[in-house]
C-alpha cells in the first residue's frame, strides 16, 4: 500500500488532468488500487422455526410470534409475517438463537356467551 501512496504522489498529472491537457478518468485511478479481497461473513446456517398468530385489528393485521415476545404489523397477513421475519431477525442479532424450540400448544378455548 506504501508503494502505491508513493506511486500516486509522485505523479505530477494526478490532479484529474493528463500531458495533453485533457481529464483522466478516474476509473483508471481505481484500476491501480488492488486491495485485499473480503471474505463474506458467514452466518451459521442452522434454521429455527417459529409458530406466528396473525389478527385482525383496526385495519391492520398484527402478527406474533408465540415463542418469543416479539410483534409486527403489516396491511396484509403477508406483509405482517414478512415484518415479522424481519423483527425477528433484528431480535436475534442482540439475543442468542435458541438451538431447538419446542412449539406451543395450539388450542381453541370456548367460552358460553
Amino acid at each position: 500500500m506504501a508503494e502505491w501512496i508513493r506511486r500516486r504522489t509522485s505523479n505530477p498529472f494526478y490532479a484529474g488532468s493528463n500531458p495533453a491537457g485533457g481529464a483522466t478518468s478516474l476509473t483508471s485511478d481505481f484500476e491501480m488500487c488492488s486491495l485485499p479481497e473480503r471474505e463474506p461473513r458467514r452466518r451459521n446456517m442452522a434454521i429455527v422455526q417459529f409458530t406466528a398468530a396473525v389478527t385482525h385489528e383496526d385495519g391492520w393485521y398484527v402478527a406474533r410470534a408465540l415463542e418469543v415476545e416479539v410483534t409486527s404489523q403489516g396491511r396484509t397477513a403477508d406483509d405482517a409475517l414478512a415484518n415479522l421475519r424481519e423483527a425477528l431477525e433484528l431480535y436475534f442479532e442482540d439475543e442468542t438463537l435458541p438451538e431447538a424450540i419446542e412449539p406451543p400448544i395450539i388450542a381453541t378455548v370456548e367460552l358460553s356467551a
